[in-house]
């Protein structure tokens, strides 16, 4: 299996460790697990569209007993990590059976809530139980209808988790890299989902549902698209275009927030009803803060390679490298100041969603 695939999985089996009722992750949640791990947006696309062709019509990929995966209820072989709970996945087994003995197969069932409240009487973690009904159930060792747990048909008797465990030679586990790395970042962006927090930890993109409590909802669309281009662009072919725009969107997230800044005490010599004569380095001199009372929006080392960014855009501008440049021959912008320019862009937009997310910018 390729890494890209292993790590499509991956990441969805770590959705069921981390929200076992509610698992799976949304397409755009699996790009950004993904890009934050390093792969690029088309290569995702393509691996998510792999995964998703037994259900393309649902907007959230889950694993399930069809899907090739290596979460499974069974413990004959070691692997590492190994995030389930043993003792968790032996209790769900043995007091299903123990119903069993006692009543019948037919009425060994119980509703989910309970079997869960029954296993932390007994010490064990709720959310360890959770994913053991979760992971027993996609294994198809047992069956969920409606809230009630039960063994799948001719499954009673298999194999207790114990007994494979004790059985099993202690040989090398095998090695779960892309669960290892995917786990904390799936977390995260689950926990966003209630926790109060933009949607999105990639700052440009939560940037884009704050334009409207900004009062600049009007530009989304702007945004998107500029946000778009800079995305298609590569720092190696196209490191002029990268900066200018990486650049535009600096400027931009600084001018949306002028309002409040202002109403902070920052950006008092911006003229609030002139934005057409908004400057960049003003923007970014008003951001920072000599009052030790006001919390400032950008540190000095932020506001510096702000202040560098704006100085490397100007490249576009013939005539002022005919003064930065009086003799010789015109430097060619670099592909590592465009993947620097890419940096600074996301270090000033997080810093500014950091700043209104603090309350310091609440209107």
């Amino acid at each position: 299996m390729i890494d890209i695939d292993d790590f499509v999985l991956s990441a969805l089996e770590a959705s069921v460790f981390v929200s076992p009722r509610d698992h799976g992750l949304t397409p755009d949640e699996l790009i950004e697990v993904g890009q934050r791990l390093g792969f690029r947006p088309g290569e995702l696309k393509d691996a998510i569209a792999r995964a998703q062709r037994n259900a393309p019509w649902e907007p959230k990929l889950r694993l399930r007993e069809s899907n090739p995966t290596r979460l499974s209820a069974d413990f004959n072989f070691p692997q590492s990590p190994d995030l389930r709970d043993l003792q968790a996945f032996e209790f769900v087994r043995t007091e299903l059976i123990q119903m069993a003995r006692e009543f019948g197969e037919s009425s060994a069932q119980l509703p989910r809530d309970n079997l869960v409240e029954l296993g932390a009487a007994r010490g064990l973690e709720r959310r360890s139980v959770e994913v053991a009904i979760t992971v027993t159930v996609l294994d198809g060792i047992m069956q969920e209808r409606d809230g009630i747990v039960s063994h799948a048909t001719n499954r009673l008797k298999w194999v207790l988790p114990s007994a494979q465990y004790g059985s099993t030679r202690r040989e090398r586990p095998f090695e779960r890299p892309w669960l290892t790395k995917s786990y904390p970042i799936v977390q995260d962006v689950i926990a966003r989902r209630s926790d109060g927090r933009p949607l999105n930890a990639n700052p440009l993109d939560a940037f884009e549902s704050l334009l409207g409590t900004l009062g600049h909802d009007r530009f989304r669309a702007w945004w998107v698209q500029t946000r778009a281009e800079l995305r298609a662009l590569s720092p190696v072919q196209q490191p002029a275009a990268v900066t200018v725009l990486s650049a535009s969107l600096a400027e931009a997230a600084l001018t949306f927030i002028v309002t409040r800044a202002k109403a902070a005490g920052l950006m008092r010599r911006i003229d609030a009803e002139a934005a057409r004569t908004w400057r960049f380095s003003d923007l970014v001199g008003g951001a920072k803060s000599g009052d030790p009372s006001v919390r400032a929006i950008l540190d000095e080392r932020t506001a510096a390679r702000c202040l560098d960014l704006n100085q490397a855009r100007q490249r576009i501008h013939a005539g002022f490298l005919i003064d930065e440049v009086p003799t010789g021959p015109i430097p060619d912008l670099k592909p590592e100041q465009a993947r620097e320019a890419l940096q600074t862009l996301d270090a000033l937009v997080r810093k500014v969603i950091e700043w209104l997310e603090a309350g310091k910018g609440a209107s």
